[in-house]
């Protein structure tokens, strides 16, 4: 009724930034210990696209806001930004937004894929997680099948992580 407790945008603005790059974070570490790569061969920026997606891919089918794509366009921009300098790639803020446009289209098809039928898709978390690394890490995912394989139940529990945040979070 008199909508005391309504975030205001700038809320919601910080809120999905901050989603965004803990998501990273939570990568990152997935990528170091459950498939046992060395960081310094870890692409950042990549994992930025994909912690975006895969938040835009949730926020924007979840919530009910009438400007959502507007909302999530400046968390994209404002995320990128401030990942550029430490992503290990010499690109500019246009070129980022075009390949993030190109992996966002890639990780969207396959997310859908995930909750498809009533549960979660084991197979396609794994063809997920196989995806995203070979986007990451810029080789092929055959050599880490095993590993892989073991590790797609946290890509799993990583997206309804961000169910459970735009669920409580932002449709509040």
């Amino acid at each position: 009724m008199f909508k005391f407790f309504k975030k205001k945008s700038s809320d919601i603005l910080e809120l999905l930034s901050n989603q965004a790059i803990g998501g990273q974070s939570v990568l990152f570490q997935l990528f170091k210990e459950a498939l046992k790569e060395d960081e310094k061969d870890i692409g950042r920026i990549e994992l930025t696209y994909f912690a975006l997606s895969t938040l835009g891919y949730f926020y924007l089918r979840m919530s009910d806001s009438k400007d959502k794509e507007g909302v999530f366009d400046k968390v994209s921009h404002n995320v990128l930004q401030k990942n550029l300098p430490h992503s290990a790639k010499d690109i500019s803020i246009k070129q980022a937004i075009q390949e993030y446009q190109k992996r966002y289209s890639e990780y969207d098809k396959l997310i859908q894929l995930v909750f498809e039928k009533d549960n979660i898709d084991t197979h396609a978390c794994t063809t997920l997680l196989m995806h995203t690394y070979e986007c990451v890490m810029s080789k092929s995912a055959k050599d880490k099948m095993i590993e892989i394989t073991f590790a797609s139940s946290l890509i799993g529990q990583y997206l309804v992580d961000h169910v459970d945040f735009v669920k409580q979070k932002l449709t509040e």
